[in-house]
């Protein structure tokens, strides 16, 4: 009891200062996954002038997968930093806190679109559409669906045959498994070891383990998501992230120091995007070099997040009013966007390769995701924020 308030005393010492444009960087993030997923624009059907930029449109959101890396070293800085800070004011992390505040703010969201999506699968295999006949459907299920209830749904979609309906109603929550390890494992090491070196050192070495395993998976497996949607050979954003943090609180980066170079990271970062869909193959040829561009994509995803935080022109754009109320609503977006581009295509029906068809999966399929994510901000994740306040030992104004 003298603990907890203890607790509550400490809070006020020092508090992690709220970004905004962290939160329009989420947006960037999430938007290239929303392009990724509405495809490529049609390039015989635009005027002749405009084909150039649709090819050239074409290419990178080709690479829009890279938002999910994005996202990855977002989550890999922020919640290393909180946890360093709570180790200054507090002198040790609660992996108890921090267990419950993760569990309060990804648990509600993901188990009401998994127990969504597991009704829909279900009404397709009562329907003969999905593992038809007697006991298949719940035989299947409990290889294809029961490891997404423990957070395991990336391995799933690794190391299991594709199964189209599978995928297409649950594949969106494999990064979200991916996320939730890193929490649990990365979490209890920092509640355990006190050493910022020592922390480093594990990382460098997740790193190395990360990059070795994708290069093995690659050359074994004539299968990308082996090595995409592994946790164990796609740890370099979330890496990378956390060496972020670690840099900022030892002093080695500096908020002057981010701002002195701002142009070259965001000059790096850009060059890297635009050189990325150029100079590689796309993650879906099964490339050895994925093994190096996934790599590229990471260091580009770090650069553009010390640009944001450095570079004050773009730091300015990413924290206007708008785009901080869109990423805020980046977990629902990108939990139900697929339910948007969907529901878009069935109330305005178009020819599926038509140019017609790609604006109704991108102008209504992103305002329909829109309005899905405020209802579920406004109507249900807020109320498990609220609870997650209570085990808060450090304040931060951002909807980690």
């Amino acid at each position: 009891m003298q603990r907890e308030s203890n607790i509550r005393v400490s809070v006020s010492e020092q508090k992690m200062q709220y970004r905004p444009e962290l939160d329009g960087l989420r947006f960037i993030a999430f938007f290239a996954v929303f392009l990724y997923h509405v495809g490529p624009v049609p390039v015989d059907k635009p005027p002749s002038l405009l084909q150039p930029l649709c090819k050239a449109y074409n290419t990178l959101s080709a690479w829009g997968w890279a938002g999910v890396d994005l996202f990855f070293v977002l989550s890999g800085f922020l919640i290393t930093s909180l946890l360093l800070i709570e180790r200054q004011n507090m002198g040790e992390v609660s992996f108890k806190h921090f267990f419950i505040r993760r569990l309060l703010r990804i648990w509600p969201l993901y188990f009401l679109a998994l127990l969504a999506g597991c009704a829909v699968l279900y009404a397709l295999g009562q329907a003969g559409v999905l593992w038809p006949g007697a006991g298949q459907w719940w035989q299947q299920a409990s290889v294809y669906l029961l490891p997404y209830f423990v957070f395991m749904g990336n391995f799933v979609t690794a190391l299991l045959p594709v199964e189209p309906m599978v995928a297409v109603v649950l594949g969106i929550l494999w990064s979200i498994s991916i996320e939730e390890q890193y929490y649990l494992g990365w979490g209890g090491l920092m509640s355990r070891v006190a050493s910022v070196k020592n922390l480093g050192i594990i990382l460098a070495f997740s790193l190395i383990v990360s990059v070795g395993s994708r290069y093995g998976l690659a050359l074994q497996l004539d299968n990308y998501r082996a090595y995409y949607t592994n946790t164990l050979s796609h740890l370099d954003p979330l890496v990378l992230g956390s060496l972020l943090a670690l840099g900022m609180s030892t002093g080695y980066l500096t908020e002057k120091s981010l701002q002195r170079f701002g142009v070259w990271l965001m000059a790096g970062a850009l060059l890297l995007v635009l050189l990325l869909p150029v100079l590689f193959p796309v993650i879906e040829s099964n490339s050895l070099w994925s093994v190096l561009s996934l790599l590229l994509v990471a260091v580009a995803c770090v650069l553009l997040l010390m640009a944001a935080m450095g570079f004050v022109p773009f730091t300015k754009l990413l924290s206007l009013p708008f785009m901080g109320a869109l990423g805020r609503l980046t977990y629902g977006l990108y939990v139900f966007h697929l339910v948007g581009i969907y529901a878009a295509e069935f109330l305005w029906p178009a020819a599926s390769a038509s140019l017609e068809a790609w604006a109704v999966r991108f102008g209504p399929g992103l305002l329909i995701s829109i309005l899905i994510a405020y209802v579920s901000w406004h109507w249900y994740e807020k109320h498990f924020m609220k609870l997650k306040k209570r085990f808060s030992l450090v304040q931060y104004a951002g909807k980690l």
